[in-house]
């Protein structure tokens, strides 16, 4: 199973899907890793990293091409989604009830998307509960900005 992490192209994100350690632990599972060029740039997490980790580093048309999942943090754009081929499986927010145009054209794509912001927010899925992460984040990042 082939994973492509993708470039953020959301004006101001630093965040990237999966940082490097992360590749390694799904190496491990037997899983392939592909990142995009510079997609851990923002984030502070150089190529040298992702390919130390045992990522290989493609072109975006690249991983559409060959991963078979596609992560990203935000939701996929319209121009995105047209380069998702039937099959292929995406992980990110999708915002689906603020988005319907989006799931919409997944679903025109034959993609299974998941929305990690749809994520039950329960004691088993807490691994995965992305808002509560998140929330926590800016939590912390408000007392800093705030001291100074």
């Amino acid at each position: 199973m082939k994973i492509g992490v993708l470039k953020e192209v959301k004006k101001g994100e630093k965040r990237v899907a999966i940082p490097p350690k992360i590749v390694k632990l799904l190496l491990d599972k037997k899983f392939d890793c592909f990142v995009e060029n510079h997609a851990g740039l923002e984030a502070q997490f150089t190529n040298a990293a992702y390919q130390e980790a045992g990522a290989r580093i493609k072109k975006r048309a690249e991983i559409f091409k060959e991963a078979d999942i596609i992560i990203q943090i935000n939701p996929f754009e319209k121009d995105t989604i047209n380069d998702l081929r039937k099959g292929q499986v995406t992980i990110s927010l999708l915002y689906h009830l603020s988005n319907p145009e989006i799931i919409q054209e997944l679903a025109k794509k034959e993609v299974t998307a998941f929305s990690l912001d749809a994520i039950p927010r329960i004691s088993r899925a807490q691994d995965m509960d992305v808002l509560s992460s998140q929330n926590n984040l800016a939590g912390y990042k408000s007392v800093i900005v705030g001291a100074y």
